[in-house]
């Protein structure tokens, strides 16, 4: 649901179901997005912090994680 209201832009509604998760990197990824487009940098900025310091494996950890590390553009267009 965040995902499309996300592709909608819809970024209040879809922070509020991203943010519930929170275990997921791919959905904090997309929350990171939804936090910009919201103008809400530092949650951004915060979040991004804390995949960058993700230290839990799983499939999309290594999907995401890698890619915030090295400082990847998160949000696209």
């Amino acid at each position: 649901a965040g995902r499309l209201l996300l592709a909608q832009r819809k970024y209040p509604a879809a922070q509020q179901h991203l943010e519930g998760d929170s275990a997921n990197p791919l959905s904090l990824k997309l929350l990171v997005t939804a936090y910009e487009k919201n103008k809400a940098r530092v949650e951004a900025r915060a979040l991004l912090k804390r995949l960058q310091e993700w230290r839990i494996p799983s499939i999309e950890e290594s999907l995401v994680v890698p890619e915030v590390r090295e400082g990847a553009v998160v949000s696209r267009k």
